[in-house]
Protein backbone atom coordinates (compact mmCIF):
# COMPACT_ATOMS: atom_id res chain seq x y z
CA UNK A 1 0.00 0.00 0.00
CA UNK A 2 1.26 3.48 -0.87
CA UNK A 3 1.21 6.12 1.87
CA UNK A 4 2.73 9.55 2.27
CA UNK A 5 5.95 9.34 4.27
CA UNK A 6 5.53 10.14 7.95
CA UNK A 7 8.11 11.61 10.28
CA UNK A 8 6.91 9.02 12.81
CA UNK A 9 8.56 6.34 10.66
CA UNK A 10 12.13 7.68 10.59
CA UNK A 11 13.70 4.46 11.90
CA UNK A 12 11.76 2.25 9.48
CA UNK A 13 12.37 4.52 6.48
CA UNK A 14 16.11 4.35 7.10
CA UNK A 15 15.97 0.58 6.46
CA UNK A 16 14.73 0.88 2.87
CA UNK A 17 17.89 2.05 1.10
CA UNK A 18 21.39 0.92 2.00
CA UNK A 19 23.40 3.86 3.27
CA UNK A 20 20.27 5.96 3.88
CA UNK A 21 20.52 6.68 7.61
CA UNK A 22 18.04 8.10 10.09
CA UNK A 23 19.89 11.42 9.72
CA UNK A 24 19.30 11.22 5.95
CA UNK A 25 15.58 10.63 6.54
CA UNK A 26 15.41 13.62 8.89
CA UNK A 27 17.26 15.76 6.34
CA UNK A 28 14.82 14.68 3.64
CA UNK A 29 11.85 15.68 5.80
CA UNK A 30 13.50 19.06 6.46
CA UNK A 31 14.02 19.52 2.72
CA UNK A 32 10.42 18.47 1.97
CA UNK A 33 9.21 21.30 4.19
CA UNK A 34 10.82 23.79 1.78
CA UNK A 35 9.74 22.42 -1.62
CA UNK A 36 6.62 21.33 -3.49
CA UNK A 37 7.49 17.62 -3.34
CA UNK A 38 5.67 14.68 -1.78
CA UNK A 39 7.34 11.45 -0.62
CA UNK A 40 5.30 8.28 -1.15
CA UNK A 41 6.27 5.02 0.55
CA UNK A 42 5.13 1.50 -0.36
CA UNK A 43 4.43 -0.78 2.62
CA UNK A 44 4.21 -4.57 2.69
CA UNK A 45 3.58 -6.48 5.93
CA UNK A 46 4.10 -3.32 8.04
CA UNK A 47 7.51 -2.68 6.49
CA UNK A 48 8.44 0.06 4.04
CA UNK A 49 9.94 -1.61 0.99
CA UNK A 50 10.19 1.21 -1.54
CA UNK A 51 9.35 4.79 -2.38
CA UNK A 52 9.09 7.54 -4.94
CA UNK A 53 8.95 11.32 -4.78
CA UNK A 54 6.79 13.61 -6.89
CA UNK A 55 7.99 17.12 -7.78
CA UNK A 56 4.69 18.88 -8.44
CA UNK A 57 6.18 21.85 -10.31
CA UNK A 58 8.02 19.62 -12.76
CA UNK A 59 11.67 20.11 -13.53
CA UNK A 60 13.63 22.57 -15.68
CA UNK A 61 13.58 20.27 -18.73
CA UNK A 62 9.81 19.60 -18.43
CA UNK A 63 8.14 22.19 -16.16
CA UNK A 64 4.62 21.58 -17.51
CA UNK A 65 3.97 18.32 -15.65
CA UNK A 66 4.86 16.72 -12.31
CA UNK A 67 8.07 14.72 -12.23
CA UNK A 68 8.60 11.42 -10.41
CA UNK A 69 12.09 10.82 -9.05
CA UNK A 70 14.03 8.60 -6.65
CA UNK A 71 11.86 5.57 -7.39
CA UNK A 72 13.58 2.97 -5.27
CA UNK A 73 12.76 -0.58 -4.16
CA UNK A 74 14.72 -2.32 -1.40
CA UNK A 75 16.84 -5.12 -2.87
CA UNK A 76 14.95 -7.75 -0.80
CA UNK A 77 11.68 -6.75 -2.49
CA UNK A 78 12.85 -6.48 -6.10
CA UNK A 79 11.30 -8.71 -8.71
CA UNK A 80 7.90 -8.65 -6.99
CA UNK A 81 6.32 -5.81 -9.03
CA UNK A 82 6.73 -3.31 -6.18
CA UNK A 83 8.25 -0.70 -8.51
CA UNK A 84 5.34 -1.11 -10.92
CA UNK A 85 2.85 -0.77 -8.08
CA UNK A 86 4.56 2.36 -6.73
CA UNK A 87 4.59 3.93 -10.18
CA UNK A 88 0.95 3.04 -10.84
CA UNK A 89 -0.17 4.43 -7.48
CA UNK A 90 1.78 7.66 -8.07
CA UNK A 91 0.19 8.02 -11.51
CA UNK A 92 -3.25 7.81 -9.87
CA UNK A 93 -2.28 10.46 -7.32
CA UNK A 94 -1.06 12.78 -10.09
CA UNK A 95 -4.17 12.19 -12.23
CA UNK A 96 -6.44 12.76 -9.22
CA UNK A 97 -4.92 16.25 -8.92
CA UNK A 98 -5.97 16.96 -12.50
CA UNK A 99 -2.66 16.50 -14.29
CA UNK A 100 -2.65 14.70 -17.64
CA UNK A 101 1.04 13.79 -17.81
CA UNK A 102 3.75 12.48 -15.50
CA UNK A 103 7.43 12.77 -16.28
CA UNK A 104 10.53 11.00 -15.06
CA UNK A 105 14.16 10.64 -16.05
CA UNK A 106 16.29 7.55 -16.47
CA UNK A 107 19.85 6.73 -17.41
CA UNK A 108 19.20 4.17 -20.17
CA UNK A 109 22.79 2.92 -20.17
CA UNK A 110 23.33 2.50 -16.43
CA UNK A 111 19.76 1.49 -15.61
CA UNK A 112 18.44 -0.49 -18.60
CA UNK A 113 16.07 -2.53 -16.42
CA UNK A 114 14.25 0.60 -15.22
CA UNK A 115 14.26 2.05 -18.74
CA UNK A 116 12.64 -1.12 -20.11
CA UNK A 117 10.05 -1.10 -17.30
CA UNK A 118 9.12 2.53 -17.94
CA UNK A 119 8.71 1.86 -21.67
CA UNK A 120 6.59 -1.23 -20.95
CA UNK A 121 4.35 0.91 -18.71
CA UNK A 122 3.78 3.51 -21.43
CA UNK A 123 6.51 6.09 -20.81
CA UNK A 124 8.13 7.48 -23.94
CA UNK A 125 11.20 9.66 -24.46
CA UNK A 126 10.32 13.29 -25.05
CA UNK A 127 13.81 13.84 -26.45
CA UNK A 128 16.73 11.48 -26.94
CA UNK A 129 19.41 13.98 -25.96
CA UNK A 130 21.00 12.99 -22.67
CA UNK A 131 21.74 15.62 -20.03
CA UNK A 132 23.66 15.57 -16.77
CA UNK A 133 21.10 15.07 -14.00
CA UNK A 134 23.72 15.18 -11.26
CA UNK A 135 26.81 13.58 -9.80
CA UNK A 136 26.01 10.87 -7.27
CA UNK A 137 28.80 9.29 -5.26
CA UNK A 138 31.27 10.76 -7.73
CA UNK A 139 29.52 9.31 -10.81
CA UNK A 140 27.88 11.47 -13.47
CA UNK A 141 24.26 10.49 -14.18
CA UNK A 142 23.36 11.20 -17.82
CA UNK A 143 19.62 10.80 -18.30
CA UNK A 144 16.82 11.22 -20.80
CA UNK A 145 13.34 12.50 -19.99
CA UNK A 146 10.31 10.26 -20.40
CA UNK A 147 6.66 11.05 -19.89
CA UNK A 148 3.33 9.28 -19.94
CA UNK A 149 -0.14 10.49 -20.82
CA UNK A 150 -2.42 9.94 -17.83
CA UNK A 151 -6.16 9.47 -17.83
CA UNK A 152 -8.39 10.55 -15.00
CA UNK A 153 -12.09 10.59 -14.25
CA UNK A 154 -13.66 13.94 -15.08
Amino acid sequence: MLCTASIDDIALLSTVKAGFSEADVVARFQWLATVNVTWHVWWETHQPCGWALIQWAGKPTAPYCPDLFDLYVNHNWRGQSIGTQILSACEKIVAARGFTKLGLAVNPDDNPRAYALYQKLGYAAIRQARYLDGVYNGVEDWVIDLEKQLWHDS
